[in-house]
């Protein structure tokens, strides 16, 4: 009989009835040695009575001394195995079994081993068939792990010894006679997990990585190849890289793999389907292959019986089953799921699948019907024979039960005849089972299963009396990642234990309170309970293991998992990632609030180091978690200048932190550790935008699920990286500045992507959070132009091309170097990029104002076809907003690439250039067609070169569609200039918008029947009974785009569906609100109704009713559409059917007349690059007036100054005085007017002057130029007459004449400025 100890009297400790899992019972066991010895403390421990069972093959021994027997071949029951061993007072707490011996492991971490020594597996020459002290280990043992014929220990540091048989150097030994217990070398990180096979081993390290060594001839080593030659030294196995993994298992000669979320991976001999990969058609590769060079990729040869899968391939059938647990026997493995099922496959010849006599082989994972009902907590294979152990969930407490199935030719299934079973049947002993009487049940003397441990033909059974407080038995399928036998995940309690080490700081603020999380681990006890040894975990080991954590893709992926009713991470997917991100951003946050720089260094250079590897896929879709949690971190937070100053001193303290709404403010952690500003988010941009297609794809997924402030904080890091860029001053060395280009470069493809996402999302951010308005302080309209101009040039090109005369070259300074694109504003001079040039590489100096960057990681394509095949996919690219090449393939990129990033003022001086660009290029053409090439080339372009509509006020429409059809496209582009019939004014600006106000108002009148009004929205679309021409809607169109071309604000009552389609985005429900408020909200009601009388509540069929003139005419949304009614599963159909009607259908000629008279005008690039709502405020202006800051951007001029007396009576009286229609009519008298520019009042620059006429004279509007003429009035009050008088009548435009006494024009002022007076008061000749 042995005792165990399972508890503690104390507080601070596990309670006695909490779940322990018998695997992990060294840790506890060793923490509280270890703490008596530490600190001498006098802990009372509860004892209480185990006792271990053994029975089946001892013919060697390997049961040990087995109570009450003689020594014998086989023990056909369960029976009384002594323990400790004479002389010694531990108490076990793990046992491990290999063919014909076992090993124990007892609370001090001691290992003893009994049972065979034929290949020194015992680690001693002594008594073979008792418990005997392994020799040779030299450090404290945690785990324990036995193969057929050779065994290991891991230490609490990780390290590994190992003993036993070497034939194929499956010990890592070069020598094959070298058995002896010894340390094996390996410098890739502690092991945390080991399992063996018959001549081979694998091992799981802290970084979730997989070594493998020994023979490999038929693929266990995963390698992705077969090889007669054994691997002496542990070997990576590549292609599992970055992928957390759970557990690994070792049989004979295959290896199962589990991850936390159930992917089960498989690989090795396959010759019984073992590997339950349904495919038994895969050949092997010839095993007589020596070495890696030696095999060929595509050669397999075939040979009898033997099928090896070298390289791990996923249980696809497996997938959404929710794997916990593998094991595996010589030639068939048993999964155990998280619903307590258990499946089986492989050689079942002896009954060890548990699937009756006819299964005899099966080479797909099946599930053992006989333990339906029944919930499976352990399963263990032996050689040819299985062990589960199950608890009925109807009974309470449940009682646990042994089953066994397979051979039992030595007795391991328990029973007295030694015959095979192919179905489970119970293991009957002294312990509880479902034959135990009820009278009994409350019997201390009953004992009850909590472990189990089987071998090649023996097992064992560790039973507990159930009257003293009895353990809950171990539990497969729970995993808590925060142990020391699982793979360095960052965990709540893992980050406790570090911080609770720190000294405290008084100059670092910490958070004022955390909450738990529902992840995985938060049913664990705390880190400093009754879980890790305190010498293992002190807190520099704590901070060892979160340096593993973050210097490992599967560490990290593997972190802070939710498994709750509402939300499991087994359920991956592209719907879901299975992360807390609420605690990973938290407990993130705390973790390096609280660590010292030196650190926090620590943690993130591993971190860059493993995100930075050029991995374009990973194994499983697991592996992608690790972005989620990173786009979380605050390792992304990035200032958004260079004012942030850190010093790396460690005698100095930082600054104090301080916090908003509890969360930290102005707090940059990189920055702080020393890194430059961006260090950690550039190589997460580069990281993700290396992906390929499919896992790229399945990021977007989750980027689209993510919570609001998640999704806001990615984006506003992104844009703050940007911003820093443009206004750092930081010089650094060339690999700096090579890393930031191309970090910027990742940057802005991944704002790019976060931009389309958020289209997609449920609750969308605003699309104004992409802006970075650094970039409109330093545009420079003369690069820009030069960029427009190259775009131009190229696309001419691109068309042209012939495929005759090699395609257009870039010029060094657009597209092999670095265009300057922003410039200081202070001093007009351009602004460095922040790092210094590579000038010697690429003879020029790099800016952050360029329009393209090379990436240098392959050389640009020398063949002239495959240039000009990449400059049409580019191109192509741009035109249609596609994603750019990634980064990091040597394609060039511009900034104006990305439109986004731009606000609507950057935008609108863009589409200012482009237009002027257009309008020079096309006066010099209309030159060129005048004076001819060779003249116009010396004179240049004719000063006067514009188009001229000269109108009649009464035949305004048609004197327009004349002139419209009189110029070309081309001509259109020219400056556009208007005279008024009969009127002296000569524009200079004021007249054109005069006309644009009386056209549009003439066009736009529901009267004529182009347009319907709806009058709940007060806004106009297409009418579909109008009666007009398409060259009516054509004009429309065009004098939209001269407009725009010529920066004419006009009164568009359109909804934003219109630039919707004009820029080639379907309208939405959201439009139609927009448009037709009352019909929007009907539909949203029928969409929300789920009455299950849809039909009668809302009578409607696919048809509706259009108002065409007086008639109403029914129009079917489908073919038939009358006779089908609307329904709860075609009402979205009705939805959608209604929308594609109202703004495609029906004025599909109308609109198509429409936008091609507006690109008749408009066809370049920056109008592409607007917003549906910025190009419908960048064509009406806005009508949100801030009246307070049009006084603070007035100037003055003469003896007016902003507190003299007529000035102060001026803004009395518009701003206190008059409403929001007379201030308007104030805005229309002075600039032509009622809405100001898309920047706003900035971009009116409103000067007042004084004249010298007196109390009897109206002020006068320079509209060209906004001056308004002020006379001296000697009032308010005739002040206030006078100008309401003025304003109520702004129509009409002549020159001023000299008796009125109107001073001549300033300097700066045209020589025939025009003015705008009252008809009323003054006729003009």
């Amino acid at each position: 009989m042995i005792t165990v100890v399972l508890g503690f009297k104390t507080t601070s400790l596990f309670p006695i009835n909490a779940p322990i899992d018998l695997r992990d019972l060294s840790d506890c066991l060793i923490e509280f040695m270890t703490r008596q010895r530490a600190f001498g403390r006098c802990i009372s421990p509860l004892l209480m009575s185990t006792i271990l069972y053994g029975w089946g093959s001892s013919e060697d021994g390997q049961l040990g001394p087995v109570s009450g027997v003689e020594p014998c071949a086989q023990v056909n029951r369960p029976t009384v195995v002594n323990w400790p061993p004479m002389g010694v007072s531990k108490h076990l707490v793990k046992l491990a079994c290999g063919y014909q011996h076992t090993l124990a492991l007892d609370s001090e971490g001691l290992v003893y081993s009994s049972g065979s020594n034929e290949f020194g597996q015992l680690g001693h020459c002594r008594r073979p068939n008792a418990f005997d002290k392994v020799s040779g280990i030299k450090e404290q043992i945690r785990d324990i792990a036995a193969g057929p014929y050779h065994s290991a220990a891991i230490t609490t540091a990780g390290r590994v010894y190992m003993w036993g048989c070497n034939t194929n150097h499956q010990l890592g030994r070069e020598d094959f006679d070298d058995t002896g217990v010894r340390p094996l070398d390996f410098n890739y990180g502690p092991i945390v997990q080991i399992s063996l096979g018959l001549e081979h081993t694998i091992a799981l390290t802290e970084a979730s990585e997989i070594y493998t060594w020994g023979s490999n001839n038929q693929g266990q080593l995963g390698l992705g190849y077969c090889s007669s030659r054994p691997m002496v030294t542990p070997q990576l196995v590549e292609c599992l890289s970055a992928l957390p993994v759970r557990q690994v298992a070792a049989g004979a000669n295959h290896n199962l793999l589990v991850t936390p979320s159930g992917s089960v991976y498989a690989w090795g001999s396959n010759s019984r389907g073992q590997l339950g990969l349904d495919e038994p058609e895969i050949k092997a590769q010839d095993s007589r292959k020596h070495s890696r060079t030696e095999v060929s990729a595509n050669e397999t040869v075939s040979r009898p019986g033997v099928v090896s899968v070298p390289t791990p391939r996923l249980l696809k059938s497996m997938k959404r089953r929710g794997v916990t647990f593998v094991a595996c026997g010589e030639t068939h493995s048993a999964l155990l799921t998280k619903d307590g099922a258990v499946f089986t496959f492989g050689d079942g010849r002896f009954g060890q699948l548990g699937h009756g006599a006819s299964a005899v082989t099966t080479s797909q994972p099946q599930q053992v019907f006989e333990l339906m009902g029944d919930t499976c907590t352990q399963v263990w294979c032996g050689r040819r024979h299985t062990l589960v152990l199950v608890t009925n969930p109807s009974k309470s407490p449940p009682r646990p039960r042994l089953l066994v199935f397979g051979c039992g030719v030595d007795g391991q299934l328990g029973l007295l005849n030694r015959e095979r079973t192919f179905v489970p049947i119970v293991v009957k002993g002294p312990w509880l089972s479902h034959e135990s009487s009820p009278s009994s049940s409350g019997n201390s003397d009953d004992l009850a299963i909590i472990g189990v441990y089987t071998g090649g033909n023996h097992c064992f059974a560790v039973t507990h009396h159930s009257g003293l407080a009895c353990p809950t038995p171990i539990d497969f399928r729970k995993w808590r990642s925060c142990l020391l036998s699982n793979i360095g995940t960052f965990s709540e309690s893992l980050m406790r234990r570090y911080v609770e080490g720190l000294a405290e700081h008084p100059y670092l603020m910490r958070r004022r309170s955390s909450r738990k999380f529902s992840s995985t681990d938060a049913t664990a006890a705390d880190i400093s309970d009754a879980t890790y040894s305190l010498e293992a975990y002190s807190m520099h080991t704590a901070l060892r293991r979160l340096e593993s954590a973050f210097g490992s893709i599967g560490c990290l992926a593997s972190s802070l998992l939710v498994d709750n009713p509402n939300r499991s991470h087994y359920n991956i997917g592209r719907a879901d990632h299975g992360m807390d991100l609420d605690a990973a951003h938290e407990l993130q946050e705390e973790l390096f609030l609280a660590a010292p720089p030196n650190a926090a260094r620590r943690l993130i250079r591993p971190l860059v180091e493993v995100i930075s590897r050029p991995r374009r896929n990973f194994p499983d879709l697991e592996c992608l978690r690790a972005f989620v949690f990173l786009a979380v971190s605050p390792l992304l937070e990035t200032p958004r200048t260079d004012a942030v100053i850190v010093t790396v001193d460690t005698s100095v303290p930082p600054p104090p932190i301080t916090f908003q709404n509890d969360e930290p403010f102005n707090w940059y952690p990189t920055v702080l550790a020393g890194y430059a500003a961006g260090f950690v988010l550039a190589s997460f941009c580069r990281a993700v935008c290396r992906l390929e297609g499919v896992p790229s794809s399945v990021l977007d997924s989750w980027f689209k699920g993510f919570q609001p402030r998640f999704f806001r904080r990615l984006v506003a890091n992104l844009n703050n990286f940007v911003a820093y860029l443009c206004s750092s001053r930081q010089d650094a060395g060339e690999t700096a500045c090579f890393n930031l280009i191309s970090g910027i470069h990742a940057t802005l493809e991944l704002m790019k992507r976060l931009r389309e996402i958020n289209e997609k999302r449920v609750q969308p951010i605003s699309y104004t959070s992409f802006y970075v308005p650094e970039l409109t302080d330093r545009f420079d309209v003369k690069k820009f132009a030069n960029w427009l101009v190259q775009r131009h040039s190229r696309e001419k090109a691109i068309n042209s091309y012939s495929g005759q005369s090699p395609p257009p070259r870039a010029t060094p300074q657009g597209l092999r170097g670095l265009s300057v694109i922003f410039c200081d504003p202070n001093t007009s001079q351009s602004c460095r990029f922040p790092y210094a040039a590579l000038s010697h590489k690429y003879n020029t100096r790099f800016n952050l104002d360029i329009s393209s960057i090379p990436s240098p990681s392959l050389p640009h394509p020398s063949s002239r076809v495959n240039a000009l095949l990449e400059a049409q996919r580019r191109f192509r690219f741009w035109r249609s907003k596609s994603v750019p090449p990634k980064p990091l393939q040597n394609q060039d990129f511009s900034i104006f690439d990305y439109p986004f990033v731009f606000d609507v003022a950057c935008k609108a001086k863009m589409l200012e250039t482009e237009a002027k660009l257009s309008q020079d290029l096309a006066m010099e053409k209309a030159s060129s067609v005048i004076l001819g090439p060779h003249l116009s080339r010396i004179l240049g372009p004719l000063v006067q070169s514009y188009v001229i509509f000269e109108v009649s006020r009464s035949r305004l429409i048609s004197d327009t569609l004349d002139h419209l059809a009189m110029h070309s496209p081309a001509d259109l582009k020219r400056p556009l200039k208007v005279r008024f019939t009969g009127e002296e004014a000569i524009d200079d600006g004021g007249v054109l918008k005069e006309f644009f106000i009386l056209i549009m108002r003439e066009l736009l009148n529901p009267v004529y029947g182009m347009f319907k009004e709806y009058p709940e929205s007060r806004m106009l679309w297409f009418n579909e009974n109008n009666m007009e021409s398409p060259s009516m809607f054509n004009m429309v169109g065009a004098l939209c785009g001269l407009a725009i071309y010529n920066s004419i604000i006009i009164d568009l009552c359109f909804p934003t569906a219109l630039f919707k389609k004009l820029l080639g985005e379907e309208p939405t429900l959201e439009d139609l609100k927009e448009l037709d408020p009352v019909v929007a909200k009907s539909l949203q009601m029928l969409l929300d109704y789920e009455g299950a009388d849809l039909e009668d509540a809302f009578c409607l069929t696919f048809e509706i009713a259009v108002d065409n003139y007086g008639a109403i005419e029914r129009i079917p949304l489908i073919p038939s559409g009358g006779e089908v009614v609307v329904t709860q599963e075609n009402k979205q159909q009705y939805v959608e059917k209604y929308l594609n009607f109202r703004f495609n259908k029906s004025c599909q000629s109308v609109f198509e007349a429409f936008k091609s008279g507006f690109f008749n005008v408009c066809s370049g690039y920056v109008i592409k690059m607007f917003q549906p709502s910025e190009l419908h405020s960048m064509v009406v202006g806005s009508d949100d007036i801030d009246w307070q800051d049009l006084r603070k951007n007035t100037s003055y001029q003469g003896e007016y100054w902003d507190q003299h007396p007529v000035i102060k009576w001026f803004w009395e009286v518009l701003l206190n005085q008059c409403n929001l229609k007379q201030k308007k009519n104030f805005l229309r008298f002075l600039t032509g007017c009622d809405r100001v520019p898309i920047e706003g009042l900035p971009g009116i620059k409103i000067t007042i002057q004084p004249n010298s006429s007196g109390d009897d004279f109206l002020p006068v509007a320079h509209t060209c130029y906004n001056i308004l003429d002020l006379p001296k009035y000697s009032s308010m009050e005739i002040l206030r007459t006078k100008f309401m008088q003025a304003i109520e009548n702004t129509e009409g435009f002549g020159l001023c004449p000299t008796i009125f006494r109107v001073p001549a024009p300033r300097p700066y002022l045209h020589a025939s400025h025009r003015t705008r007076v009252n008809f009323i008061q003054y006729e003009f000749f």
